[in-house]
């Protein structure tokens, strides 16, 4: 198992930025509102104060995140938007009708469809997905169930080390949400 589990998909004020300004604006919010710049602003704060107790300064030197400041981190991303823990992004194998469904075939859940900026490519004999700011949407399942969180584990045992499991903005129907999705990790 790996030893850090959230990972942020990039620097973690240019996620939190584009992020909020994504959702922001997907519910017709033109200019990001103060409420969301608190909101930034204080997920950023607890960034900084992790990177301090790790004696690195600069934001976004150390994506990984140990477990028990990932268990309180994902705690207050789940409350901000809008309980992310409850949704995967699926671009390859997880997907219904595909070789490893049956891992989230026992989840009471319903499935729709959306889209992510990102590329996916083919490491191996698996699609391997990258979220990148200024790629094209490409189109993707998202699986949303209350009960998702209680399996983390299990998926992300399964998954392995050559996935991650991440927090992107993701898009249906015009409306922008937060989703965990398994990112691949460069060898």
């Amino acid at each position: 198992m790996n030893d850090a589990m959230f990972r942020w998909p990039v620097d973690a004020e240019q996620w939190l930025n584009e992020t909020l300004g994504l959702i922001n604006r997907s519910r017709g919010r033109e200019e990001p509102l103060a409420r969301a710049d608190e909101q930034c602003q204080a997920l950023v704060k607890i960034w900084h104060d992790y990177l301090q107790c790790r004696g690195q300064m600069e934001l976004g030197a150390d994506r990984d995140v140990p477990e028990i400041m990932s268990q309180g981190l994902e705690k207050v991303l789940d409350v901000v938007f809008d309980h992310p823990s409850t949704r995967l992004a699926v671009y390859g194998t997880l997907a219904p009708g595909k070789e490893n469904e049956s891992q989230l075939a026992g989840i009471d859940g319903t499935w729709g469809s959306a889209a992510v900026r990102g590329t996916v490519n083919r490491s191996g004999r698996y699609p391997e997905f990258r979220w990148v700011t200024d790629e094209p949407l490409i189109p993707i399942e998202v699986f949303s169930a209350s009960e998702l969180p209680d399996h983390w584990d299990r998926l992300d045992r399964f998954e392995g080390a050559r996935y991650r499991r991440i927090l992107v903005p993701v898009i249906s129907d015009e409306r922008w949400f937060v989703c965990n999705v398994y990112e691949g990790v460069a060898e």
